[in-house]
């Protein structure tokens, strides 16, 4: 469960809450300032008097804080459990983006190492996918999470191809495209960690 998640289910689980406090808020005064003393309702086999609505309201506030208690419970354990797999994921994205960027800086190519490149950029697709739901597009293409900016620097390490002596200008071109993808990408995995503030 990422951030953006775990912050919606605790502003629902607040929001149930505070219905119910206002709820039975309302229910107390109507049960001392409107009713009084009078019966308030017939039922079949008697009579509902003072108190009877606000005493059920107790009967059921039990149930009503365990329920969304127990659900917000399981959300942090999903995000608990999302964070140390994301923080399994982490090295390998960086190291499969990093041999791409350092390949792109050699004079003459690598065959064997432009594969292994590839194949790790792959991996990482395949691991992204398991951590992250595919979001709909931004208008620049890429979407909220890293799914979409992974593949983007794979098909660019991929479209640039292997080249027995290293095209200058098209490789700086290509490895400052995969640098900037980077840092996007990077930005936004590095937001769901939880990191300590140095001063």
């Amino acid at each position: 469960m990422n951030r953006a998640d775990l912050r919606r289910d605790i502003i629902i689980v607040v929001g149930i809450y505070l219905l119910w406090t206002l709820t039975g808020a309302a229910l107390f005064y109507v049960d001392n300032f409107i009713t009084g003393d009078a019966e308030i309702a017939t039922v079949p086999g008697g009579h509902l008097h003072k108190y009877q609505f606000f005493e059920l309201f107790k009967e059921l506030t039990p149930v009503v804080v365990l329920l969304p208690a127990a659900w917000i419970g399981y959300s942090f354990q999903r995000r608990i459990s999302f964070v140390n797999d994301l923080r399994q994921f982490w090295p390998g994205l960086v190291e499969a983006v990093q041999r791409s960027v350092e390949y792109l800086r050699r004079d003459t190519g690598d065959r064997a190492e432009f594969e292994r490149t590839l194949t790790a950029l792959r991996s990482r697709i395949d691991d992204a996918r398991a951590l992250f739901r595919r979001t709909t597009p931004t208008e620049n293409g890429s979407g909220k999470y890293p799914y979409e900016g992974i593949t983007k620097i794979h098909d660019m390490f991929q479209e640039f191809g292997f080249h027995d002596q290293t095209p200058a200008d098209e490789a700086k071109s290509v490895r400052n495209e995969i640098v900037a993808e980077w840092q996007r990408v990077r930005g936004q995995i590095l937001k769901e960690f939880d990191r300590a503030h140095v001063d």
